[in-house]
């Protein structure tokens, strides 16, 4: 068994593995988030989040979602989600894959009284 993750997105004090799992559907991943802290100089783990955590684990989940489909997609694309949120970290190629009819999200700004997003 292999005891490390595939992928590992890091964001602060964030850390969310992936994990490959084989189901009868195709590939899948198992995905675990994690915060990171110091206790009496100790690196420990938690799998709470305080409210202070929630836009680093938003973030991190949204880049993990998009890095799943991407590889799904990659092995076949019926069982790729449609993606309705774009990263700035998407390469060229992940743009020309199908999103069911959906147009993606090109930018996601932080809410300061109005979010603005623009779409393709």
């Amino acid at each position: 068994m292999n005891n490390k993750p595939l992928k590992t997105f890091s964001y602060g004090c964030i850390k969310i593995g992936v994990w490959p799992q084989n189901s009868d559907l195709g590939p899948a991943y198992t995905v675990t988030p994690r915060r990171i802290f110091k206790k009496d100089d100790l690196w420990c783990n938690a799998t709470s989040f305080g409210d202070y955590d929630l836009a680093s684990l938003i973030i991190g989940l949204l880049e993990t979602h998009l890095w799943i489909q991407n590889q799904k997609s990659d092995k076949d694309s019926s069982i790729r989600l449609p993606l309705l949120v774009e990263s700035q970290n998407m390469t060229e190629e992940s743009e020309k894959n199908e999103t069911g009819g959906l147009k993606p999200v090109r930018k996601v700004e932080p809410a300061n009284g109005s979010t603005q997003t623009s779409q393709e």
